[in-house]
């Protein structure tokens, strides 16, 4: 299944499977919540949101399609049109159809479900053949006999990694094709301006910031093995001489970054600057997550005692605000807009050369870029200035001089690693780590899937073979060692 974002279709490649889903007329739909009481676990189904239905008569087949944001269903042609959504005819003749639910806000993800269905509107009771399982439900699983041979992971996402951003255009902005919004007033933009225009301030940060409190809300043990210093993970790509993309250039000479004692330094000159530029204290600064995300409130919350418990030690400088967006269309209605100060987020490598890493943070002139920090925008507008523009204006430099590098693979890679390690090192952006494999019980043996580091390929289920039982982590271990 490949989404044809142009013209906005879903395209089955399969002949079998377009066989089964023709597409016979256009009739109402409406948004139904799902529910499943097996295995305790109603939420990790209830909050995928829209459900679009298609029905094989000749095999009493579903195909349920739950999206959590618009911005998905925009992808495949649904945009806001809740009453109109491409449905099949027909209703189940019988209980017991077999199932299959696509689900996640940013990709589609296929799962196999056997549901019995009490008539056409409603979803009674089902077997899941995967569900993830949530931090605060982790201990009780491996703690019950009847459950903890039930708990392996999702197999790692490789060419992706998390970091956290702060907002370099907190006001209105009116792009050719684009509009910024901007924080609101009560989050004070006038004051947080001042405040980001400061390397101390930023600075404060890149050291206060423990990475590994926040990963330990997802992953239990071994939350170190996650922690980035780069926005590059490892083992991404190599130079013609096998040195890792992450030991080239100035990415070479960084390391953890977490220093409290370096941190009150930076916020101690911040405070000096910051105060005789007219700001008040303590500063507000908007952290919104995505409900619909698993945990990702939990990390919230971690991060704002984590954080706040060094920077606001012996002065009040700080004011972390938790909001919690909307679970559809959370880009469009969040990042995208500029409807916050702070925000951790991540990027996904499109293929495996250093230029796919600086999307997030270079612009061209007058240009949106990929709606992340709007670090060109800021000063184009006057936003960032001083030192600060200087520095964004010198790493849009260096990634432009990178990019004309073409036959000299080695000076290449060393040049956007240059560019990475000065982006970091001024904290224009501040590096977290790479995504935590979620637990989960399943029945499929996700190592017999395809794998490519960079892509979608991994997110490919053909060729996985759907188990009699659910995985078990020494079951996971050995497919993983099998491959």
């Amino acid at each position: 299944c490949t989404i044809d974002r142009q013209h906005r279709n879903i395209r089955l490649k399969d002949p079998d499977l377009l066989k089964q889903l023709r597409v016979k007329r256009r009739v109402s739909g409406k948004i139904e919540p799902m529910t499943c009481k097996r295995h305790q676990e109603p939420d990790s189904i209830r909050r995928h949101g829209t459900v679009i239905r298609h029905h094989c008569p000749n095999q009493d087949l579903f195909i349920l399609i739950a999206f959590s944001s618009v911005q998905t269903m925009a992808a495949v042609g649904l945009y806001a049109q809740f009453n109109e959504l491409l449905l099949t005819a027909g209703r189940p003749e019988k209980q017991g159809p077999f199932c299959a639910l696509c689900h996640n806000w940013n990709r589609i993800i296929i799962e196999v479900i056997k549901m019995q269905m009490a008539d056409g509107d409603q979803v009674k009771r089902g077997e899941i053949d995967q569900a993830t399982i949530s931090s605060d439900i982790l201990d009780s699983w491996l703690a019950d006999d009847t459950t903890k041979d039930m708990v392996s992971m999702e197999r790692p996402e490789t060419g992706k990694s998390y970091f956290y951003i702060f907002n370099f255009l907190p006001y209105r902005h009116e792009f050719s094709n684009w509009t910024v919004t901007g924080v609101d007033a009560q989050y004070e933009p006038d004051n947080w301006a001042k405040a980001i225009n400061s390397t101390n301030f930023r600075r404060a940060f890149l050291y206060a910031i423990n990475p590994s409190v926040t990963l330990a809300v997802t992953a239990p043990e071994g939350y170190d093995n996650y922690k980035l210093h780069t926005i590059t993970p490892p083992s991404f790509c190599a130079n013609s001489k096998g040195v890792d993309y992450t030991e080239c250039g100035g990415l070479a000479n960084l390391s953890d970054f977490f220093d409290e004692a370096k941190a009150k330094e930076y916020r101690d000159a911040a405070v000096e600057e910051l105060t005789a530029a007219g700001v008040t204290f303590p500063i507000k600064i908007q952290y919104p997550y995505n409900p619909a995300v698993v945990d990702w409130d939990k990390q919230c919350q971690v991060f704002k005692q984590q954080v706040e418990a060094v920077l606001n030690d012996g002065f009040d400088f700080i004011s972390i605000i938790i909001t919690q967006g909307p679970s559809d269309n959370f880009l469009n209605a969040v990042r995208r807009v500029g409807a916050y100060q702070l925000m951790s987020y991540y990027w996904g490598a499109d293929y495996s050369d250093p230029e796919t890493e600086v999307y997030p943070f270079y612009q061209e002139a007058g240009d949106r870029g990929t709606c992340y920090s709007f670090l060109r925008t800021g000063v184009e507008d006057g936003i960032v200035t001083g030192e600060t523009a200087d520095l964004v204006m010198q790493y849009m430099s260096m990634v432009e001089n990178a990019k004309t590098i073409t036959e000299d693979l080695d000076a290449r890679y060393e040049a956007f690693a240059d560019a990475e390690a000065f982006l970091i090192e001024n904290a224009l952006v501040i590096p977290l780590g790479m995504p935590v494999p979620p637990y989960i019980a399943t029945r499929l043996n996700l190592w017999e899937g395809q794998y490519a580091p960079t892509g979608l390929s991994t997110n490919r289920l053909k060729g996985v073979h759907i188990l009699d039982h659910y995985v078990s982590m020494d079951e996971y271990n050995a497919n993983r060692d099998a491959r």
